[in-house]
């Protein structure tokens, strides 16, 4: 018989860089950094304004870092968004009818 280990839900299970922020949402932080960065390469190459891209960039950087930081749930914000969107699609709507009364 196999028996599961009870893991309070204030305790983290991976390292992390800073209370609520991890390896893996480094990773995603700096994906996110990175195609925003590269879209914004190609406007600066239009628009030639080196404030823009470089505010661009930062603004994209410290979002992404407080929308992916865990509180102290374990949820983000992000979390937060994709749990209200699935919530939000799984109600359904039943019409009441009236009907005829027993008594």
């Amino acid at each position: 018989m196999k028996r599961k280990l009870y893991i309070p839900e204030s305790v983290r299970t991976k390292s992390e860089i800073f209370n609520g922020y991890g390896f893996t949402q480094l990773i995603q932080t700096a994906l996110i950094t990175i195609i925003v960065g590269v879209i914004s390469f190609f406007i600066y190459l239009f628009h030639g304004s080196l404030p823009v891209l470089i505010t661009t960039i930062l603004i994209t950087c410290a979002s992404s870092v407080t929308l992916l930081a865990k509180d102290a749930t374990n949820q983000s914000v992000a979390d937060y968004v994709k749990n209200m969107i699935r919530f939000a699609r799984s109600q359904k709507k039943y019409g009441y009818q009236n009907g005829k009364e027993l008594f």
